[in-house]
């Protein structure tokens, strides 16, 4: 599957979410650039604040895209001190990009 230069900024969440489908409608998806298209991704709130719902007890998950039974495309919102457990993504990758102020992520060695 050809993809698209390298160097190549993805200006807005439609865009992102057109590419994903795109790479992701084949049976071998490279992971490297899936993971350059999250990280060349430059956060428009317009973009996304819709999807960005919060709740004060809890973090959300805000569905943005089913994808094409591939993938999910989340805004995944934590308010101030909030956190989810220990958990895995068993058989699947997990991308994470941080699209508004910051996060801390810990990795639990067993």
């Amino acid at each position: 599957m050809e993809q698209k230069n390298a160097n190549t900024d993805i200006s807005s969440l439609e865009e992102l979410c057109n590419e994903l489908h795109r790479i992701f409608d084949s049976d071998s998806v490279n992971v490297d650039y899936v993971h350059h298209l999250m990280s060349s991704y430059k956060s428009n709130i317009d973009d996304w604040k819709i999807f960005a719902k919060f709740d004060r007890h809890r973090y959300t998950r805000n569905l943005v895209d089913a994808g094409n039974g591939k993938f999910n495309l989340m805004i995944v919102c934590w308010g101030e001190g909030q956190g989810s457990s220990i958990h895995d993504h068993a058989d699947s990758h997990c991308f994470m990009k941080v699209i508004n102020c910051e996060l801390k992520i810990g990795r639990a060695h067993v």
